[in-house]
């Protein structure tokens, strides 16, 4: 079995949920089923278990740690759902909101729940501290470590607000000189208000205002281009690199910017687990529907609707759709990763990939007036009533009952089109060198719902297999009716192989080698002696 490279994924997040003390806490080599298997749907089920990772032969596997954000924890998914079907701890969500727990304890506590579950029947995982601890054995899961959202580095009481900047900065100093683990990429912000940059509109998982866009940050503030400037000092540790995921459309603008003005622009950005929006964004105004909204106590946000974005194929069976959703990357974010060597780990979350309708998008009013070049048009009302998604988590489970099998052959085969949908878009756009620069960045266990065509990671390996028909087959198709359009294919078949391992190990052979973290500095390849 070929090796297997992630990018992304949480394999300790639920685990670490089910009890307050390691003692009584889920072995994170297990597969979580739920209490009744067959009402929880796979965004529940465990998704990257250490056992399934072990199963797909993940060889790679980058680890980011998300402390539980204020939100997450109060919703009825976490609090009722999870508790019920997948023995998520009731006490220790209580003590969350409680305050007992600030952010930076939570991060360490996880850290501590990897550590306390290294072996296994044989089995371990090895915490990589640079790509020199890389380990060949057919029984270990090399782990690097990520850290998604910059509220992990706040103590005291948990709040989208930097309070104590010294105190936050000192804990990022500690996660750059500590020596069990080295740290790949922090991603500057999640899926709540974190005043270190805005956010962009993420899930429409819950109607509390903290999972729109805050209203009290305008793109990055000066505390977030402060954490860019000492992530990347190696005078203050190891380098640590910036994930734009998560990042609102005008942040990202601002850091491509504030990377210019300081001299940063051959340090290699990341998007860990994304997918693309299938045009420019100088071109959103192309795709908004006239029917905008104003949302808010006092108007701060517009909700726009989106025109379906196309993609290759057409008619009910073959026909694709890329999700616009400023979640994901626009032409100029592909263009600007790939400049700069940086990686894209491309998401398996069907939303994510454009399965589904698209639905409305929050976007905070100011930063939507910077952006836009055109003028904002105008809204045509107060949005009444807020709707989330939460009903749809706990559902007969279609995919193990009642669907006939054909039919299931059929999601995988449209799910598996939307993958080879997105990736041949960033191919298109960022050129033959993007090949390069893509990988796969599974968000498995990140609370997603995965594409029927992998749903864990222990289904990777069927994945290349099939990822590289359907792609050989969708630019056939596509060049039939745009003959202009370019793929650079040279070897398909190894091409996809770079997609699911070989950009990955090589990208940590350059920026995450012992000489790289501490210098900055990408050694030279040496010549052939003729």
């Amino acid at each position: 079995m070929r090796n297997i490279f992630d990018f992304h994924a949480h394999p300790t997040f639920k685990s670490f949920l089910t009890a307050p003390t390691d003692k009584k806490r889920t072995n994170p080599w297990r597969i979580f089923r739920g209490k009744v298997f067959q009402i929880v749907k796979p965004i529940l089920r465990s998704q990257a278990s250490f056992g399934q990772t072990i199963k797909g032969n993940v060889r790679i596997q980058v680890m980011p740690i998300v402390p539980l954000e204020s939100g997450f924890s109060e919703l009825v998914l976490i609090k009722s759902v999870a508790a019920k079907f997948l023995s998520v701890s009731k006490e220790f969500i209580r003590w969350i909101n409680a305050g007992q727990f600030s952010y930076n304890d939570l991060f360490w506590m996880e850290y501590e729940h990897l550590c306390q579950h290294l072996n296994f029947r044989g089995q371990r995982v090895n915490v990589m501290r640079s790509i020199e601890d890389l380990s060949r054995g057919r029984k270990v899961i090399n782990l690097v470590l990520s850290v998604e959202g910059s509220h992990a580095l706040q103590d005291g009481p948990r709040t989208h607000e930097v309070k104590q900047p010294a105190q936050y900065f000192q804990n990022l100093k500690k996660l750059k000189t500590e020596e069990r683990f080295s740290i790949l990429y922090m991603t500057l912000t999640h899926l709540t208000w974190n005043n270190v940059c805005n956010h962009c509109y993420g899930t429409r998982i819950s109607g509390n205002e903290i999972f729109k866009p805050n209203p009290h940050v305008l793109g990055m503030s000066r505390v977030g281009h402060q954490l860019i400037d000492l992530a990347y000092d190696v005078d203050e540790g190891k380098r640590i690199l910036i994930d734009i995921k998560h990042m609102s459309l005008l942040a990202r603008r601002e850091l491509y910017a504030y990377r210019k003005k300081k001299g940063y622009n051959h340090i290699p950005l990341i998007a860990s687990h994304a997918g693309a929006t299938g045009f420019s964004s100088h071109d959103l105004f192309g795709y908004l529907q006239p029917n905008t909204y104003y949302a808010g106590k006092n108007n701060e946000y517009i909700v726009v609707d989106y025109k379906e974005v196309p993609g290759i194929g057409e008619g009910k069976r073959d026909c694709t759709t890329f999700n616009p959703w400023s979640i994901n990357l626009y032409d100029e974010d592909i263009k600007a990763i790939i400049n700069s060597g940086g990686l894209i780990g491309l998401s398996l979350d069907q939303r994510i990939l454009g399965e589904g309708r698209n639905q409305e998008e929050f976007f905070l009013y100011k930063e939507f007036t910077k952006v836009l070049d055109h003028n904002v048009p105008s809204p045509i009302g107060q949005r009444e009533e807020e709707k989330d998604d939460q009903d749809e988590l706990v559902a007969e489970d279609k995919e193990e009952r009642k669907v006939p099998a054909y039919k299931l052959r059929r999601t995988h085969r449209k799910h598996l089109r939307h993958l080879a949908n997105n990736l041949l878009h960033m191919v298109r756009t960022g050129g033959k060198k993007a090949w390069k620069h893509i990988c796969i960045g599974s968000d498995f266990d990140g609370l997603i719902d995965p594409i029927n065509s992998c749903l864990h990671a222990g289904a990777l390996p069927l994945l290349e297999r099939d990822l590289h028909k359907i792609t050989q087959e969708m630019i056939q198709e596509d060049l039939k009716k745009n003959p202009g359009h370019e793929y650079h294919i040279t070897n398909l078949r190894a091409q996809i192989r770079d997609v699911m391992y070989n950009n990955g190990e090589r990208f940590l052979k350059r920026y995450y080698s012992k000489s790289y973290l501490k210098t900055g500095k990408v050694k030279a390849k040496k010549k052939a002696i003729a």
